[in-house]
């Protein structure tokens, strides 16, 4: 009998990858909705969170979730997400993501610029009246680092032991959002402003690096 042969990591991020491209094309041509394109954006990081997991136990060394927060760099600002493994102490990116158009991942616990919440929505706080962040994202964690060019830029990390744990648990919160213009923004002022509190959608990452989808915001 001829036995079946699993799934390799690699094959899993590459198809992972293929579907987000295949999203993020049929969201451009044929204008997905904004509930459609928020959910896909929570499937990707739960998607990523595993993906980032599974290398880490697999290789027995640390890997990283990197979320883009640098304002300098706009398109991808809180948009873009990448994979890292480290490796003899250098850290080396195998998977990357970027959300689609219009959704953005909140910040975590760091200072951010002025305007990017949009206080005309209601209040960005959680029903126990605390503020509404990616709590996995910690000020603890920002790093400035050159990713994929010779640029140096800022991100927030979602650090993974290669045990498959995480000392950053919390949640990863995206919201829908819209890009000012690239003339528009003041001095200090965010290129993106994100928009509607209440409708906000994520994952809960345990200490265990496990994701849990979370649908409304009630449940952060």
């Amino acid at each position: 009998m001829k036995a079946l042969r699993a799934f390799t990591l690699l094959e899993l991020v590459v198809v992972a990858g293929l579907i987000a491209a295949f999203a993020i094309v049929a969201f451009r041509v044929l204008g997905a909705p904004e509930s459609a394109a928020l959910q896909t954006a929570q499937a990707g990081l739960a998607n990523l969170v595993v993906a980032a997991r599974t290398k880490a136990v697999a290789t027995g060394q640390p890997a990283r979730l990197l979320v883009g927060v640098d304002p300098a760099s706009p398109t991808r600002y809180l948009r873009h997400i990448v994979l890292q493994t480290q490796s003899g102490g250098t850290w080396a990116s195998f998977g990357e993501f970027t959300l689609p158009e219009g959704i953005y991942v909140l910040p975590g616990n760091f200072p951010f610029p002025e305007g990017l919440l949009s206080a005309a929505d209601g209040a960005w706080t959680r029903t126990d009246g605390a503020p509404l962040r990616s709590t996995a994202l910690r000020a603890a964690n920002l790093l400035t680092v050159a990713v994929d060019g010779p640029v140096a830029e800022q991100w927030a990390a979602l650090p993974i032991a290669a045990a498959g744990t995480t000392n950053s648990p919390g949640d990863l919160v995206v919201a829908p959002g819209r890009r000012r213009m690239p003339d528009s923004p003041e001095a200090g002022e965010a290129p993106v402003e994100l928009l509607h509190p209440e409708r906000v959608r994520g994952i809960a990452v345990s200490t265990y690096g496990v994701a849990t989808p979370v649908g409304q915001r009630a449940g952060f």
